[in-house]
C-alpha cells in the first residue's frame, strides 16, 4: 500500500509545481475581450483576474492529462511512452499488446488533431496492437470506431486494466482528498513522513512495480479516511520499507 500511495504522491508533484498563477500574457483581442468585459460588467482589474484564472485553468487541466499518463505507466505491465517513442502515443501494455492515446475530454481535440490521433492509432493496429482512444473524463460510449480503433471512457479503461470497477472514482477521491488537505507538495511529503529522496528510492526498489495492483488503492482509501489533515495514517509496514531503502542505497554506493 505504501508504494502505491508514494506513486500517487510522485505523480502529483507536477500538479503542485506547475500550479502558479501568472499574469495573462496572450495577445490582446480587441473584439472578444472588451465585448465580454462589457457583457459581464467587469472592471479592468476583474477582467485581468478572469483571464489569468482562465490561463491557469488551461495549464492545470493539461497537467492532469500528464498525471494519468505517468500514473498508468506505473500500473502492472504498463509503460509510459513519453516523448520520442516511435508510435507517438501515450501508454502501452506489452503483455496484452494494448496501446493508447489519452485525452482529458472530447473537446481537447480539434478536427486536425483528431485526424492525427486516429492516424497514429490505425498505424498501431496495422502493427499488431489493440489501439485505444481513452477520453479520461468523457461520458463516451465504449465502442469500436472505424478501422478498429477502440474508443473508451477513462472510467471504463481504468476498470478494464485494473479489474476494479470503482478504480476511477477511487482515484478521484484519493487525489482530491490529498490536494484539499495538503496545499503544497512539501506538506504532502511531510504528512507521509518521507523525504523526496526516500520517495524516489521507495519506488525505484520496486523496479517497474510489476506487483503494483489496483487493489492497493482500496488500502490507500482506508488510510486517508482514518487520517487527520496533519498526518497520513499509513497502514503499511514503514519500517520494512525504510530498511529496503537503506539496503538499496548501500547497494548503489
Amino acid at each position: 500500500m505504501l508504494v502505491f500511495l508514494f506513486v500517487i504522491v510522485k505523480c502529483l508533484k507536477p500538479i503542485y509545481d506547475n500550479f502558479k498563477e501568472k499574469e495573462h500574457v496572450s495577445c490582446p483581442d480587441p473584439y472578444a475581450i472588451p465585448s465580454f468585459q462589457s457583457l459581464m460588467n467587469l472592471s479592468d482589474e476583474a477582467m485581468k483576474a478572469f483571464l489569468t484564472m482562465c490561463q491557469a485553468w488551461r495549464a492545470h487541466a493539461m497537467n492532469w492529462g500528464n498525471f494519468h499518463q505517468n500514473f498508468i505507466g506505473y500500473l502492472e505491465a504498463w509503460k509510459n511512452l513519453r516523448q520520442g517513442h516511435p508510435s507517438k502515443l501515450d501508454v502501452m501494455c506489452l503483455v496484452n499488446k494494448m496501446i493508447a492515446e489519452l485525452k482529458n475530454n472530447e473537446n481537447t481535440m480539434n478536427s486536425d488533431s483528431m485526424k492525427s490521433v486516429y492516424a497514429k492509432l490505425v498505424k498501431a493496429i496495422e502493427d499488431g496492437w489493440h489501439a485505444f482512444l481513452v477520453i479520461i473524463n468523457g461520458d463516451v460510449k465504449n465502442e469500436i470506431l472505424f478501422n478498429g480503433v477502440h474508443q473508451i471512457s477513462g472510467k471504463d479503461f481504468y476498470a478494464m486494466i485494473t479489474g476494479i470497477s470503482t478504480f476511477y472514482n477511487d482515484l478521484v477521491h484519493t487525489t482530491n482528498w490529498l490536494i484539499a488537505n495538503y496545499a503544497t507538495y512539501e506538506e504532502l511529503l511531510a504528512a507521509c513522513s518521507i523525504s523526496e529522496d526516500e520517495l524516489v528510492d521507495a519506488i525505484d526498489i520496486n523496479g517497474d512495480l510489476t506487483d503494483l495492483s489496483g487493489n492497493e488503492l482500496k488500502e490507500v482509501i482506508k488510510s486517508i479516511n482514518l487520517s487527520t489533515s496533519k498526518k497520513l495514517k499509513l497502514t503499511g509496514k514503514k519500517a520494512d520499507l525504510v530498511e529496503r531503502i537503506k539496503k538499496h542505497r548501500e547497494g548503489n554506493a
